[in-house]
């Protein structure tokens, strides 16, 4: 589950190729990664059907673009990784970015995807909604903003089997770095002011609610056998009906480095749950590394 033989890393000749391999090289030794992919997907253009040797000889490179970009990719990867890992090798590839990255991801059979979380994906297509939702394997998403390490963890949880494998993950990562902190986060769901009678809004009906909550999570951490003592739990009041927008200000108001969270599968169904909230929460958040489990 925290372990990834094989990553697959999506470059785009920008600056932050660097920053991806940068992450992924400091997130390494949790892994035990021994092969790492960097994958770069060149628009397919296509030579008119009538250009004759004129239009050859004078707007062909005298280098393959493919070749330049991968000498490019190579030298960065070295760079960045050195000796770390012995196994670093560039695709360059043309067709459409996405779908390449989806097929390569299988191709490779790469367990970890990482790209990079941008303000404008600037027309790829490669939307972190869209990834979220389709990359049947691990994804981490690099912001913009470089982090030196990762200090604190933030983990929402939902008490199902997918949110223990992100609190699994947050563990095995605390268990490599024994100084980060782990804060786990459950938004309790408030019923309609209507509901409320009386006094019970500020005292019986929140207290049931919590109490009840705090039974889930005993007996969650009980069943997936996680150590409590590693972390701190939180219980939040769901009070936008947002619960991605509450981890986005969870996670900021914690100083988070990096948060890790649970994804459903590919059903409809399981995406209207859980998965909604964490296709929602990449799109929105660009600020923190950003971990989604599967």
């Amino acid at each position: 589950m925290s372990t990834h033989e094989c990553i697959l890393i999506g470059a785009d000749l920008s600056e932050m190729d660097q920053q991806l391999m940068r992450a992924a090289r400091l997130l390494l030794p949790i892994w035990q990664t021994e092969k790492i992919y960097l994958l770069h997907v060149m628009p397919d253009f296509t030579v008119p059907k009538e250009a004759g040797t004129d239009f050859h000889k004078r707007f062909a490179p005298d280098q393959p673009v493919d070749e330049k970009v991968k000498n490019g990719l190579e030298k960065t990867a070295k760079d960045v990784f050195g000796t770390v890992v012995d196994n670093v090798s560039v695709d360059v590839r043309e067709g459409k970015p996405y779908q390449k990255l989806l097929h390569w991801m299988e191709v490779k059979n790469a367990s970890m995807l990482i790209v990079g979380h941008k303000s404008s994906n600037h027309g790829s297509g490669i939307t972190a909604r869209r990834v979220a939702r389709n990359v049947a394997a691990d994804v981490l998403f690099v912001p913009e903003t470089s982090r030196k390490g990762i200090e604190r963890i933030v983990v929402p949880i939902d008490f199902s089997e997918n949110s223990a494998r992100a609190v699994m993950a947050a563990l095995h990562w605390k268990r490599h770095n024994p100084s980060t902190g782990i804060d786990l986060v459950y938004f309790i769901d408030m019923p309609p002011s209507d509901y409320y009678i009386g006094a019970a809004r500020d005292t019986g009906l929140r207290a049931v609610l919590k109490d009840s909550a705090r039974g889930a999570y005993q007996r969650f951490m009980a069943e997936f056998e996680l150590d409590d003592r590693e972390v701190q739990m939180h219980f939040v009041d769901n009070a936008y009906s947002n619960v991605a927008l509450h981890i986005d200000e969870f996670a900021k108001e914690k100083g988070a480095d990096m948060i890790v969270i649970g994804a459903q599968g590919h059903s409809a169904f399981e995406r209207f749950l859980f998965g909604s909230v964490t296709e929602k929460l990449v799109e929105q958040n660009r600020e923190q590394f950003m971990w989604v489990v599967r």
